[in-house]
């Protein structure tokens, strides 16, 4: 997928979800991790916002399992 695809897909979600343009780096980078498919992108955000407990928890038990000696 272009990028310049990429950036059109990020603008949209960012629109649909009335997010600040501060937030398209991100976007971005979840539209490109689910391969450019808005629905994924979406559906993973959805995910995110409505257990963040559980994405912050496995996100500091990663870098631990990652990292051990930081």
């Amino acid at each position: 997928m272009f990028n310049d695809e990429l950036v059109k897909r990020s603008q949209y979600l960012l629109e649909k979800l009335n997010y600040p343009w501060e937030m398209m780096p991100l976007m971005y980078v979840i539209l490109k991790g689910a391969d450019g498919d808005v629905q994924t992108a979406h559906r993973r955000i959805d995910e995110a916002s409505s257990n963040p407990q559980t994405v912050l928890t496995g996100t500091v038990k990663c870098t631990q399992e990652i990292s051990p000696f930081i």
